[in-house]
């Protein structure tokens, strides 16, 4: 029995013309598989419609012979752990620094970037509290004290942090 996402890829293999609407005729699961399906890199969305990329058609006889869900297939031409591209980084990245196996140590931080993302984030008493509970508290005193400033203040501080490209330098 074929998967929806073998029926799919033959449905776009085997139109004459190679694209899939992007209408109310597509079920949930149908929808759901293209979603996926565009997500790796396999079809794009142009004007309403789905078409099939070069990734497509290097692999699409692979993925429809073996039945494997998307996510499952390894991709021969998936970037190296390593590797970026377009300035993002990749599932493997985050996974191997979230796994703790990442390269760096706390000396290569740029603590400036710490401290902007801090000061534009908080109000000066903020700030001012923030210091007072990290000299008395330390580390953990300091982690509490954000958190208390509310969720979206720490997920804002923590964003500005991870997200700038010269925090490791």
């Amino acid at each position: 029995m074929a998967t929806t996402q073998t029926a799919v890829l033959k449905r776009l293999k085997e139109s004459g013309i190679g694209i899939i609407p992007i209408n109310n005729n597509l079920s949930d699961e149908e929808d759901c598989e293209l979603r996926k399906l565009e997500s790796f890199g396999v079809i794009e969305e142009v004007n309403r419609a789905y078409r099939p990329t070069a990734r497509f058609y290097r692999y699409a006889d692979k993925l429809i012979a073996e039945e494997l869900p998307v996510e499952q297939f390894n991709f021969d031409d998936q970037p190296s752990a390593y590797q970026t591209v377009n300035n993002t980084f990749h599932a493997q990245n985050i996974g191997q620094i979230n796994q703790g196996s990442g390269n760096f140590s706390f000396d290569q931080i740029n603590i400036e970037i710490i401290k902007n993302s801090l000061r534009s984030q908080l109000s000066e008493q903020q700030l001012d509290e923030l210091m007072v509970a990290a000299e008395k508290e330390g580390h953990k005193g300091a982690v509490q004290k954000l958190v208390s400033f509310g969720s979206d203040v720490l997920a804002n501080v923590i964003a500005g942090i991870v997200s700038n490209p010269g925090l490791y330098g």
